[in-house]
């Protein structure tokens, strides 16, 4: 395959996942949506580019979650 059919396929694989990722999460607060997106694996700045944050905003809200967690045990 060429360079450019891998770059369009690459693109539109990122398209679905960022539609599906939204889909899953939508009406959830956001810490909610960090937690269920961090979960599966998503990397921090594809959470940010996701839900339209920074990837600070993202990392601020796993370490509250990473806090909480720890306040629970």
């Amino acid at each position: 395959m060429s360079e450019d059919i891998l770059k369009s396929i690459d693109t539109r694989l990122h398209t679905i996942t960022k539609l599906i990722a939204l889909d899953a999460v939508k009406g959830r607060p956001f810490q909610e949506q960090v937690k269920l997106l961090h979960g599966i694996g998503m990397p921090t700045l594809e959470i940010a580019d996701c839900l339209g944050k920074t990837p600070n905003n993202v990392r601020v809200a796993l370490h509250m979650l990473k806090k909480k967690a720890r306040g629970a045990e």
